[in-house]
């Protein structure tokens, strides 16, 4: 929500969003990295995590839009890459492959 609201002031510098943005993609890294190394892997989780990567990259991606960065096509190309994601995971499990982890 913070990085949107950056992304709808006009008056922002780039390099403050693009700060911003470094910070969320670290933290969101190094989310991952604690929880394997503590053990607190769920199935849950894993499928929250991906749910809330791609709500900020929606999200964003529409305030992009709207402001006139990004072409209105690039929405449509985000949703139609997370499905696949989400449909090749679910057909990769279901044939049988025996990768631990909920998603690809």
């Amino acid at each position: 929500g913070i990085f949107t609201y950056y992304i709808f002031l006009f008056h922002q510098e780039l390099l403050q969003i693009s700060i911003l943005f470094a910070i969320i993609c670290a933290t969101d890294f190094f989310d991952g990295i604690l929880a394997r190394k503590l053990s607190v892997c769920s199935k849950q989780g894993a499928i929250l995590d991906v749910l809330a990567d791609f709500i900020f990259i929606f999200t964003a991606d529409v305030a992009l839009i709207v402001r006139g960065v990004f072409p209105i096509w690039m929405a449509a190309v985000i949703i139609w890459k997370f499905i696949e994601f989400c449909c090749t995971s679910a057909l990769s499990k279901r044939i049988g492959d025996d990768r631990e982890g909920v998603f690809l």
